[in-house]
C-alpha cells in the first residue's frame, strides 16, 4: 500500500493539495470545497467553522515546500489574500506547507490575528489526539524488567506459495526487528509472527511498538504505532466495540470515532500490532474465532502495516491455518474469512549459542556477582548448558523465557541432568518465587506448600473463568481461599485473603491488576492442579458434574497437556483416560497424551476391554500418524483394524437402534473409513463391516415381514431410526461393477454423527482432513465381496425398506 501522505513527489502541488484536503473533509469542516473562484482570486481550499455561534471562513494555502519558511515567504502569501480580507469573503487564512517555519516567520504569524500555519503533519494529527495513549502504553512498557534482559532476536520470513525461507538474516537484517520493520515499510502484505510460548513474541512486539513510537516523535510524519492486545477479544466481540473501549475508556484519544480510524488505517495512517491471537482463541467456538478474525481482516485487509502475533497452537490444524493465514478459500467447508486476508509469515529463531552467551552474561552482572566471580560464574553455567552431554538443557535454554528461568534456579538444578525437563524448570522456577516471598516477616503465615497450592487454585478459577490472567484482588472468588479459611478457623478471613494475595508470586499491572508473570506459568500450575484432582478418585468427573463453567475441550489445551504428561503416574493417566470414556469426549490435542509409552498401552486396552469410541478414536490417530515405523506390536494397525471390526458388528447387533446407538455407529464407521485410508490393504476389512451392516439390517426386516404384529413394530423402528436402511440402500447404489464410490461416505457419517460430543483434531463441520492422508474415493471390490453385496441388490424385499 502507497501512503498517500509521503508521495515523496517533490513539487507535486495538485497532490498535495488533495491530501490536505482529504484531512480537512475528516476533521468535520463545514463547506470544504476544493479550489474555490472568489472574484479576485482562487484558493487552493475553502472551508468554515463554527465556533461559538460564529462563523468563520478560512481560505487554506498550501504550499509543497522542502525548505524553510521564512517570514518574507509567509508575508507575500498574506499579502495576495487582502482583497478577499477587504471583500470580508474570508475572515481567516491557514497556510499548511510540509516545512517548518523559521524565527521570524513564527513570530510573523503570532502577530496576526487572522493568520495561522500548520504543517501538514500537525493538520494530520490533529484529527485524532493519540497522544496520551501513545505516552500511557510507553510508560507502561518502558518499565518492565525484561528490558534488562533484552537481546535482539533472528529471524526470517517465510514465502506463503512454497512454505521454504525466502528472506534470512544477512549483515544487513542481524536481527528480527530490523527485517520486520523494513517489511513494514515496503511489503504489500501484513505480518504474521507464530512461535511457541517463551519464545520471546510480545517482547518482540512491543519492542517494535517502542521504536516506531520513537519514529513518530522525531518525525510526525511517520505512522502511529497502536498496539492492541487480543485476550482483550476473548469473547466474540464486534471491532468497533474493541477500539472504542480502547481509545475512549482505557485510553480516551480526542477525536476518536471509529469510521475515522477505518480510513486513516486505510490511508496508510498507522502501523496495527495485535498481540495474543492464541488467546483470543481461547474459549471461542469455531464461529466466534472465525467472527473475531474477520473484525481484525477489516483492519488488516486495507493496510499492508499490520502484525498478527501469537502462539501457533490458535489453529487446530492447517486448514484452519491455510484459510486464517494464507487467505485460502476452501470449497464446503464451515471456516471462511469474507475478506481474504494473507499474511506473511514471520519465524522467531531459538537462541543461538551467541545470544546464549550474552544473555548469561547480562544475567550475571545484574544479579551483582563480583567482578572475580563473574567470569567464572558465566562460563560455569556455559559449560553446564552447552555441553554435549546435556542436549536437553540446552535445548530448553534456545527460548528466552526458559533461559531466565533456568537461569533464576541454577542452584537447585538436579545432579543428573539427563532428566531434566520443562516442568522441573517450571516446578523449581515456582519454588524459587515462593521462598523469595516467604523469608519476608510478614509473610510467614503459610508454608511453601501452601502458597504453592493458592497458586494452582487462582490459576484454575482464573482457567475457568476463559483463561483470564488479570484480575483486582477483589475480584477474586471466596472458592479460592475455601481450603485455607478451613484449615485456619481462627484467623480472620481476610486476614487469609491479605496474606495470601500479597505474598504470592502474582505480579500487579497498572497498579491495580493481578497476573502470572508469563503466560506458560498459568498453563503449568492449571496442570498441576489437573494431576491433583487425577490423585483423587474420580476427581476430575465431580468436578465436570459440579462445575458449569468446566469446559473440557477449553481446560486441556495443547501446554497443559504437555505439562501434564510430564507430572503424572500411571494411575492418573488411566484416571484421565476413564474420564474421557466416561463424558464420551476427545478434547482437542488430547492426542498429544500418546507421547507416552505407558498411555499408549492403557488407551489401547481400555479400546479392548470396552469398545469406547473415545479410545477407539485416539488408538486410530495414533496409528495413522505413526503407522508401524516404531515396529511397536501393540499398535499393529491390521491387528487393531481387526478390532474395530468386531465393535462395529457387536455395536449393530446389540443395537436397540435409537438415535444414541446410530451416531456411534456412524462415529466407528467413520473412524475406520480413515483407518483404511491410511492403509489400503485393510480395504478387505471395510468391506466386510458394510456387507455385515446390510445383512443384519435385512436380514432381520426378512425374518419378521410375515408377522404383522412385528412387521408394524419394526416399521416403527425403521421410521424412528433411518440411518441404517439409509445407508445401507446409500451403499448399494454407489456399487458400480467392482468398484464402490465411497467419496460421498466421509461428509454422509460425519453429519450423522455431528451430535457425538467427540472432537478429534482430523474431523469438524463437514470437513475431514488428515495430515498426509489422501482419502480415498473409492474401493475394488473381490469377485467374492461383489457376489455377496449383489444378491442383496437382486432382493426385491430390499424396495420395502424405507
Amino acid at each position: 500500500m502507497k501512503d498517500i501522505f509521503n508521495s515523496g513527489e517533490k513539487n507535486d502541488w495538485k497532490k498535495f493539495e488533495l491530501m490536505v484536503f482529504n484531512v480537512l473533509s475528516l476533521s468535520g469542516m463545514q463547506v470544504v470545497t476544493h479550489e474555490k473562484q472568489f472574484a479576485s482570486k482562487k484558493v487552493d481550499i475553502y472551508f468554515e467553522n463554527l465556533s461559538f455561534g460564529s462563523k468563520r471562513r478560512y481560505a487554506v494555502e498550501c504550499k509543497n515546500y522542502k525548505k524553510v519558511l521564512h517570514q518574507g515567504d509567509i508575508a507575500e502569501i498574506y499579502s495576495s489574500h487582502f482583497a478577499l480580507f477587504n471583500a470580508n469573503e474570508i475572515t481567516d487564512l491557514l497556510i499548511v506547507s510540509n516545512a517548518r517555519l523559521g524565527p521570524s516567520a513564527q513570530s510573523y504569524v503570532d502577530s496576526i490575528a487572522n493568520l495561522s500555519h500548520m504543517s501538514f503533519n500537525d493538520l494530520r494529527n490533529s484529527l485524532i489526539d493519540f497522544r496520551g495513549y501513545l505516552a500511557g502504553v510507553k510508560l507502561k512498557f518502558n518499565k518492565e524488567d525484561v528490558w534488562n534482559y533484552y537481546i535482539e532476536p533472528h529471524g526470517s520470513i517465510k514465502n506463503m506459495n512454497t512454505g521454504e525461507i525466502i528472506q534470512t538474516p544477512n549483515e544487513k537484517y542481524c536481527n528480527l526487528v530490523d527485517l520486520i520493520l523494513s517489511e513494514i515499510k515496503y511489503s504489500t502484505d501484513p505480518l504474521v509472527v507464530l512461535g511457541a510460548y517463551g519464545i520471546g513474541k510480545t517482547t518482540l512486539a512491543k519492542k517494535i511498538f517502542l521504536i516506531m513510537l520513537n519514529d513518530w516523535e522525531e518525525d510526525s510524519g511517520s505512522p502511529i504505532p497502536i498496539y492492541i492486545s487480543l485476550d482483550r477479544m476473548m469473547r466474540e466481540q464486534s471491532l468497533e466495540g474493541l477500539l472504542g473501549s480502547l481509545f475512549t475508556t482505557s485510553a480516551p484519544c480526542s477525536g476518536y470515532n471509529f469510521d475515522l480510524f477505518c480510513i486513516l488505517n486505510e490511508m496508510g495512517y498507522f502501523t496495527l500490532i495485535f498481540d495474543g491471537l492464541d488467546e483470543m482463541r481461547h474459549k471461542l467456538t469455531w464461529e466466534e474465532f472465525q467472527y473475531n478474525l474477520n473484525q481484525l481482516a477489516i483492519l488488516t485487509s486495507k493496510n499492508s502495516r499490520s502484525i498478527l502475533l501469537g502462539r501457533p497452537t490458535a489453529f487446530m490444524n492447517k486448514m484452519e491455518y491455510d484459510i486464517a493465514i494464507q487467505g485460502k478459500k476452501i470449497e464446503k467447508t464451515y471456516f471462511e474469512i469474507n475478506n481474504n486476508v494473507s499474511y506473511r509469515e514471520v519465524i522467531i529463531d531459538q537462541f543461538d549459542n551467541g545470544q546464549i552467551s550474552r544473555f548469561v552474561d547480562i544475567f550475571c552482572q545484574l544479579r551483582n556477582y563480583g567482578n572475580k566471580k563473574l567470569q567464572y560464574k558465566a562460563s560455569k553455567i556455559l559449560k553446564i548448558i552447552m555441553s554435549d552431554g546435556n542436549e536437553k538443557i540446552y535445548d530448553l535454554a534456545k527460548r528466552p523465557i526458559q533461559l531466565w528461568m533456568l537461569l533464576e534456579i541454577f542452584p537447585n538444578l538436579p545432579i543428573n541432568l539427563d532428566k531434566l525437563t520443562q516442568a522441573i524448570i517450571y516446578s523449581e522456577f515456582i519454588d524459587e518465587l515462593i521462598h523469595r516471598e516467604i523469608k519476608k516477616t510478614a509473610r510467614r503465615l503459610f508454608s511453601a506448600d501452601e502458597h504453592r497450592l493458592f497458586g494452582q487454585k487462582i490459576a484454575w478459577w482464573l482457567w475457568l473463568r476463559g483463561g483470564e490472567n488479570r484480575l483486582e484482588a477483589s475480584q477474586i472468588g471466596r472458592e479460592v481461599f475455601s481450603d485455607f479459611i478451613e484449615k485456619y478457623p481462627n484467623e480472620d478471613v481476610m486476614v487469609i485473603r491479605r496474606s495470601l494475595i500479597t505474598s504470592s508470586f502474582l505480579s500487579t499491572q497498572g497498579g491495580t491488576f493481578l497476573h502470572f508473570p508469563h503466560r506458560s506459568i498459568h498453563e503449568f500450575f492449571v496442570a498441576e492442579y489437573l494431576a491433583i484432582l487425577l490423585s483423587l478418585n474420580e476427581g476430575v468427573f465431580c468436578e465436570f458434574q459440579n462445575n458449569s463453567k468446566f469446559q473440557v475441550n477449553e481446560v486441556f489445551s495443547t501446554e497443559v497437556i504437555d505439562f501434564l504428561m510430564a507430572q503424572i503416574s500411571y494411575d492418573q493417566i488411566r484416571e484421565l483416560s476413564d474420564f474421557f470414556n466416561k463424558i464420551n469426549l476427545i478434547p482437542r490435542n488430547s492426542s498429544e497424551l500418546m507421547k507416552s509409552y505407558n498411555a499408549k498401552g492403557l488407551i489401547y486396552d481400555n479400546c479392548k476391554r470396552t469398545g469406547s469410541i473415545v479410545s477407539t478414536w485416539l488408538c486410530m490417530q495414533e496409528i495413522i500418524r505413526t503407522g508401524n515405523e516404531n515396529g511397536d506390536p501393540i499398535l499393529n494397525s491390521k491387528d487393531f483394524a481387526l478390532l474395530l471390526c468386531g465393535f462395529v458388528r457387536n455395536r449393530i447387533e446389540q443395537s436397540k437402534f435409537d438415535n444414541e446407538t446410530s451416531e456411534e455407529v456412524a462415529t466407528y464407521l467413520l473412524c475406520i473409513l480413515l483407518l483404511a485410508s491410511a492403509d489400503i490393504s485393510l480395504n478387505y476389512l471395510v468391506i466386510e463391516i458394510f456387507f455385515s451392516l446390510v445383512k443384519i439390517r435385512v436380514d432381520l426386516f426378512l425374518s419378521q415381514k410375515n408377522n404383522s404384529e412385528k412387521f408394524h413394530k419394526i416399521k416403527q423402528i425403521t421410521i424412528k431410526e433411518q440411518f441404517l436402511d439409509e445407508f445401507a440402500k446409500k451403499l448399494l447404489k454407489n456399487l458400480f461393477s467392482y468398484r464402490l464410490s465411497i467419496e460421498w461416505m466421509y461428509k454422509y457419517l460425519r453429519s450423522k454423527s455431528k451430535n457425538t460430543p467427540i472432537i478429534p483434531e482430523w474431523v469438524y463441520g463437514d470437513g475431514i482432513t488428515i495430515p498426509k492422508i489422501h482419502l480415498q474415493k473409492e474401493i475394488f471390490l473381490t469377485k467374492k465381496d461383489l457376489g455377496r453385496l449383489n444378491g442383496f441388490q437382486s432382493n426385491e424385499d430390499l424396495d420395502d425398506l424405507s
